[in-house]
């Protein structure tokens, strides 16, 4: 049960000071378009030498940051600092954010920790289990926060000018946001609103529900599996295809598949737990993605269809490498491994262990991608491998009985 009793210290909408975390193409978005909504916008940047490279750019070519838009239209904002040192963005920020990988959560939130005033909103997106990762990280500090989610990510986008330019390929606007309290979940949605032109907000009713639902680890890996489960080390590909629009039938059933092993402890927990209403707030994903994207989906007829002829996925190639020879090779240091593997797959088979679930078609994934990473997750059937401790699987974070996973819930 949460506890925060941080009322006293809410955000007024009208103080719109934001911090954007981190310097990736969703970041470059976020900086871009809340500044031109009228935030002031503060970008922390802790990693390596990222911050001197956004502050060279815009010594060289000024501090104004340019969307642009799959309309043609632009968007221009600007950051009003960015650095590296926690000290000197973090104590003003009314509302932080983080279009944040899992694994970048942690270090983030452990290096702002001391410098978090009581009330501010710590806004993630897409999210995946950072309310364990931010549990863990701030400690004690957990209480004195606003702690929320929004899925799904806000943009398809990639950065083309590192500080300067990012190119949005596709845009949502309606969003579910999630929030402990549960009492500020009001506030979090005006927040949404005023900061990225939402049209649409659900509130909600457990933050569980975004937790378990990682959109990313349902169709990444199970679309890479569809095109390179016949791959072996040394092979080479003839071509990169586009991940969506190239989208096959036997990918789009393993995703389904996936999804279904994820929905079935789902409904285990709504049960178990007396969740009520936990399996709507997850719906399956062929009606996510139709929900998602309403109207940037050319045919609906069939799942795979959703995925091959939705204009917010145009163009998004696989992670594959280029050789000397024009030929191709995965690229097993992609997010779409190294992330969505770890932090999602095995996330949602240590939720199904809990409930005493199979699940062969995450097993078949992750345990053939697994040698290409070098790691070992899965063994027989079993989330017990040498590097499962590295996974975002619940019992790493101390949840080892679904009773304990269920009661932050409630």
């Amino acid at each position: 049960m949460n506890t925060n009793t941080s009322d006293s210290s809410t955000v007024s909408i009208d103080s719109r000071t934001i911090v954007v975390c981190g310097s990736g193409n969703a970041s470059h978005a976020c900086v871009g378009e809340f500044s031109s909504n009228g935030f002031t916008v503060d970008v922390f940047v802790p990693f390596q030498n990222e911050a001197e490279r956004w502050n060279a750019t815009i010594a060289r070519t000024g501090i104004d940051l340019i969307i642009d838009n799959p309309d043609g239209s632009q968007i221009i904002g600007h950051p009003r600092n960015v650095s590296k040192h926690p000290a000197d963005i973090i104590p003003g920020a009314d509302i932080i954010v983080l279009p944040l990988p899992d694994f970048s959560l942690e270090p983030v939130l452990t290096a702002m920790k001391d410098y978090l005033r009581p009330g501010a909103i710590i806004m993630a997106t897409p999210g995946g289990v950072v309310e364990w990762i931010a549990r863990k990280a701030l400690g004690s500090t957990f209480d004195q926060i606003c702690l929320a989610v929004v899925q799904p990510l806000p943009y398809n986008c990639r950065v083309i000018e590192f500080g300067r330019r990012v190119n949005v390929i596709g845009k949502k606007n309606e969003y579910k946001i999630a929030c402990y309290p549960r009492d500020r979940t009001d506030e979090v949605g005006e927040c949404v609103t005023a900061m990225w032109n939402a049209t649409s907000i659900t509130k909600m009713k457990y933050f569980l529900s975004l937790t378990l639902y990682n959109a990313n680890s349902i169709i990444h890996p199970q679309r890479l599996y569809g095109l390179l489960h016949k791959y072996k080390e040394g092979n080479t590909l003839h071509g990169n295809p586009l991940f969506y629009e190239d989208m096959d039938d036997f990918s789009a059933n393993l995703i389904e598949q996936c999804d279904g092993e994820l929905q079935n402890s789902i409904r285990m927990i709504e049960e178990q737990c007396d969740l009520d209403g936990l399996s709507h707030e997850c719906p399956p994903q062929p009606d996510r993605i139709k929900k998602t994207y309403p109207n940037t989906i050319a045919d609906m007829s069939s799942f795979r269809s959703c995925f091959a002829t939705n204009a917010a996925y145009k163009g998004i190639r696989c992670p594959f490498l280029q050789q000397n020879d024009g030929t191709f090779v995965p690229d097993f240091t992609s997010r779409y491994f190294t992330e969505d593997i770890p932090g999602g797959s095995c996330m949602m088979k240590g939720v199904n262990e809990l409930c005493g679930l199979e699940t062969p078609t995450i097993d078949k994934v992750v345990t053939f991608f697994q040698t290409f990473l070098g790691k070992e997750y899965i063994v027989n059937g079993a989330l017990n491998g040498k590097n499962a401790a590295e996974t975002k699987a619940p019992h790493n974070y101390g949840f080892t009985t679904l009773k304990k996973l269920c009661a932050t819930a409630k």
